[in-house]
């Protein structure tokens, strides 16, 4: 990135210097099978955060502090109140959150992707999760060009996305860092829903979409957690029969699709026109995000990149994201 000269922005270093101590101790009886996966130690001492690994012996102890030099079975002993016999540690780590993102994802035929893309606080578990869906986002479309099957424009919707991406999850786990530093600061109302992050529930406004009017008129909300099948959001997870063996994330990838209400007039495949045809399977669904004649395109990624209910615009849509000659959106 740096050979690159491409540089980062946001709010740098956040919250104090941390340690997180990584341990081995028997803590069931201690935690009597209360399943947690962070839990809050307000002892004077070291207050901080257990996180827990396996739920009974493995743990991370994070507390602020800039040196590892300390005393740190007693010191955990202490903070948890428990004797802990056999009490092994096994790594002490320093380290301080910061909140950065890369000013661009693509150079050329370099992409950033994960840590190097951005960093951010740990507080909402967004880090690795962005840098996956990074990954996914830029996975099929990679593989779509270099197989011929896409324009290599494609590959510049990449950085349109994601970067707004990941600045949304790094700004919110900024301030989710911030409000457990204080906790008995006000609530923050303007954070996102906790399903909403666990969902990767960032809806895109611009890149390899085409929304229409009244796309644009109802956009996902952020403060709670309603997906309906948004142009630019994750397809809604819904499973398709009794037995849940099967759901909507199945019926896309590595290949596109159309999801058709059950009232929709579409044949059970179309073909898709132009420079890059190909055939587009269609799946019928009573998903509640679909209106009986309506129908929904679905990228490689499980993203939604179109909805109407004409399956020629269909498969016109798809042909003018493929050769990347749709007028632009947002």
């Amino acid at each position: 990135r740096a050979a690159l000269g491409i540089g980062r922005s946001g709010r740098g270093p956040v919250g104090e210097p941390s340690v997180s101590v990584y341990f081995r101790a028997d803590l069931g009886d201690a935690v009597r099978d209360r399943a947690f996966n962070l839990c809050r130690l307000d002892h004077p001492d070291a207050p901080g955060a257990l996180a827990s690994v396996d739920g009974r012996h493995r743990w991370v102890f994070m507390t602020a502090g800039e040196t590892a030099d300390r005393d740190w079975p007693r010191l955990l002993r202490t903070v948890l109140g428990v004797p802990a016999p056999g009490l092994e540690v096994l790594s002490v780590l320093p380290w301080r959150a910061e909140m950065r993102v890369a000013d661009r994802y693509t150079h050329q035929l370099v992409h950033l992707a994960g840590d190097a893309a951005h960093v951010m606080p740990p507080f909402a578990a967004s880090g690795a999760n962005t840098g996956i869906a990074d990954a996914h986002n830029l996975g099929w479309k990679l593989a779509a060009v270099l197989r011929g099957r896409a324009a290599p424009a494609l590959l510049d919707s990449y950085d349109t996305e994601r970067r707004p991406a990941g600045w949304f999850a790094a700004d919110q786990s900024s301030r989710r860092s911030q409000a457990l530093s204080d906790p008995a600061a006000a609530p923050d109302p303007t954070l996102a829903h906790p399903y909403v992050l666990a969902a990767g529930g960032f809806q895109y406004t611009e890149g390899a979409l085409a929304p229409g009017p009244a796309d644009a008129a109802d956009p996902e909300p952020v403060t709670e957690f309603a997906p309906a099948g948004r142009v630019g959001t994750r397809v809604p997870h819904r499973w398709l029969d009794e037995r849940r063996t099967r759901s909507t994330l199945d019926l896309a990838g590595p290949h596109w699709a159309l999801l058709a209400g059950p009232d929709a007039c579409v044949p059970d495949r179309l073909t898709v026109p132009g420079p890059y045809a190909a055939a587009l399977a269609v799946h019928r669904s009573t998903a509640d995000f679909l209106a009986p004649d309506g129908l929904t395109l679905l990228r490689p990624d499980h993203v939604v990149a179109w909805r109407g209910a004409d399956p020629d615009a269909a498969a016109a849509t798809l042909a003018g994201l493929l050769a990347c000659d749709l007028p632009p959106t947002g």
